[in-house]
């Protein structure tokens, strides 16, 4: 009797004690942050503290120890010039206003060794400076002959600011390591006046330095004219970055001067982009830009290029990807227009100057299959993610973020590629009929890349067609039918990639 009621007891005991559980689990499920914060902070940093009972190795923490020193008066300014600026968001679009002001300064690097500089707030948005001075964005200029890991220019930036830190990070170093060139990201503990306000990026600027960095030499980094504001029915105009010393220089006047020339030419000849643009590149680039989802890279206000003086042509320099969160919440990629890939954001001339025009190039478009296929079907990508996990793992838990903000995950970025790897796998790209009447091939590609329409063939007869379709482009060709019999009600299309070269065959339908 006795075990009876003591079943009975602990039967109705675990059913109330399965409630609470119940619903915790309930709300975990559906609050996503709190299911982000367990998942990525929480249960981790647990696991982490556990592990350290039963072990005795000890990670080395190597990041560079870097101290910042503005003084009281110069504080003060720089908050003054917050205030002045947030008070204007209600009243006006703040967006773009990067007009602060410069304030002297001095940093101490991680060899003990002080620089004099000048730093300023930087950010187009407030979310760069609202949370005060400590997690604010910063750019600074050495003022003496030092340099600072070999450069001049610098921002300091938060990482959660700075394209979620790691998203950035492997963006900028692995653009780098396949020859594009990229600004130079280090992580870096800083005092702000001895007090530890945590993990902060060492970003390079856009200077001479950069182009050096990466294995170039002379030239002339430019930007696209007050964000193409404007410019509707034009290439936008170009604006060099240092001006000053670029026009007290013959030889960059020079410079300065081809690349415009350039520029003009291509707008008003009709001269081809390949005898303008570094194909190779910019195709490797937006390849690249398509796995790590990064065509906001190619907005307006964020592209960059440098002129090169001996090839004379621009290349593209990787800046402000900005896309971790297309990832974190899983968009949907199918709409056009969303900046993630290639295949939405070709067409937009207005945001993405260089999209139609590299777009109208068979050179371009074949480099950018070419990459894209390379890059997606062997594991450099992922040897590189790999080989710097260890840093990720080191430092993510230092840095600060807010409102529970998830942690990024290089699985991420691997799954986007096996999204790739199925673009090139579909057989289904195209649908096609042909107007007898009219004599007209209608065509409309469902596919997320360039392909190539080889021909067409009636009754035996083959006519040749040799155009490229853009991804999910819909267009209509003249054909020459001559005297060939149309007795048939279909017709044979033989398409393929751009790269690999695979014919494919669509039976279409005449009328």
């Amino acid at each position: 009797m006795k075990k009876k009621i003591t079943f009975i007891i602990l039967f109705f005991f675990l059913i109330f004690a399965s409630y609470p559980a119940f619903v915790f689990f309930k709300l975990m499920s559906n609050d996503h942050a709190l299911n982000e914060y367990l998942k990525h902070k929480y249960f981790p940093s647990l696991i982490k503290n556990f592990k350290t009972y039963f072990t005795f190795s000890e990670t080395l923490d190597t990041t560079p120890i870097f101290k910042l020193y503005i003084d009281k008066k110069n504080i003060l300014y720089l908050e003054k010039q917050i205030n002045d600026k947030l008070s204007m968001e209600d009243s006006c679009d703040i967006f773009g206003m990067n007009d602060f002001e410069y304030v002297p300064a001095k940093i101490i690097d991680n060899n003990n060794i002080e620089h004099t500089i000048e730093i300023r707030l930087r950010g187009d948005m407030s979310s760069n400076y609202k949370n005060g001075l400590h997690n604010a964005t910063y750019r600074f200029n050495i003022k003496d002959s030092s340099l600072l890991f070999g450069k001049r220019k610098l921002s300091l930036v938060r990482p959660e600011l700075e394209n979620y830190g790691f998203y950035g990070f492997l963006f900028y170093k692995f653009f780098r390591k396949e020859g594009i060139i990229s600004n130079d990201f280090k992580f870096i503990n800083l005092y702000f006046n001895n007090t530890d306000v945590g993990v902060y990026i060492l970003q390079e600027g856009f200077s001479g330095e950069l182009i050096t960095s990466c294995n170039r030499s002379g030239g002339i980094i430019f930007r696209l004219k007050n964000d193409c504001e404007g410019y509707y029915n034009s290439f936008p105009e170009l604006e060099p970055y240092m001006k000053k010393k670029i026009f007290d220089n013959k030889e960059l006047i020079r410079n300065f001067k081809a690349a415009k020339d350039k520029i003009d030419l291509l707008e008003k000849s009709g001269q081809n982009a390949s005898d303008c643009f570094d194909m190779n590149l910019y195709g490797k680039f937006y390849a690249l830009s398509d796995i790590f989802l990064s065509h906001h890279a190619t907005l307006c206000q964020n592209v960059k290029l440098w002129f090169n003086e001996k090839t004379q042509l621009f290349e593209p320099i990787a800046w402000d990807p900005a896309n971790y969160i297309r990832y974190d919440v899983e968009l949907d990629l199918i709409n056009k227009g969303h900046n993630y890939s290639f295949d939405s954001v070709y067409s937009y001339k207005n945001k993405y100057p260089l999209n139609p025009v590299l777009s109208n190039d068979s050179t371009f478009l074949f480099h950018y299959s070419k990459y894209l296929y390379d890059y997606s079907h062997n594991d450099s990508i992922f040897c590189f993610i790999k080989n710097n996990l260890k840093i990720i793992e080191s430092i993510e838990p230092k840095i600060l973020r807010q409102d529970f903000q998830s942690v990024f995950q290089p699985e991420w970025i691997l799954s986007r590629i096996n999204e790739v790897k199925k673009m090139f796998r579909a057989t289904e790209l195209v649908s096609a009929s042909l107007s007898i009447k009219d004599s007209t091939l209608s065509i409309r590609s469902t596919s997320n890349l360039p392909i190539r329409v080889e021909s067409i063939t009636i009754n035996n007869c083959i006519i040749e067609i040799n155009k490229i379709i853009l991804p999910k482009e819909q267009t209509k060709i003249n054909i020459n039918i001559g005297s060939i019999k149309t007795n048939t009600h279909e017709f044979d299309l033989i398409f393929s990639y751009l790269y690999p070269i695979k014919n494919h065959m669509y039976k279409g339908v005449i009328f």
